[in-house]
């Protein structure tokens, strides 16, 4: 097992389509996944042994980021709660 890890930054670019696979032969089932960035949209997909398409989830940017946003808000509250600051 390679305990190596690399960091690759993707500078994602309006109207260009950016994938990003991860494959691994070495597990059954749903063994590769595919990130796919495209027109503001973030589409996630496995695929099985034999190529069949299973989506995972499809997100717009702007969802992803209110998302986002509204987990670190929740979090942000929990602790002023805890330690009463403002």
């Amino acid at each position: 097992m390679n305990t190596i890890k690399h960091t690759t930054t993707i500078t994602i670019k309006p109207e260009h389509i950016t994938e990003l696979e991860y494959h691994n032969d070495d597990i059954e089932g749903l063994n590769n996944l595919t990130i796919k960035v495209t027109n503001n949209m973030i589409t996630i997909i496995a695929y099985d042994d034999e190529a069949n398409e299973i989506l995972i989830k499809a997100m717009p940017f702007y969802q992803l980021l209110e998302s986002a946003t509204d987990i670190f808000n929740a979090k942000k509250t929990v602790f002023k709660k805890l330690f009463n600051r403002d």
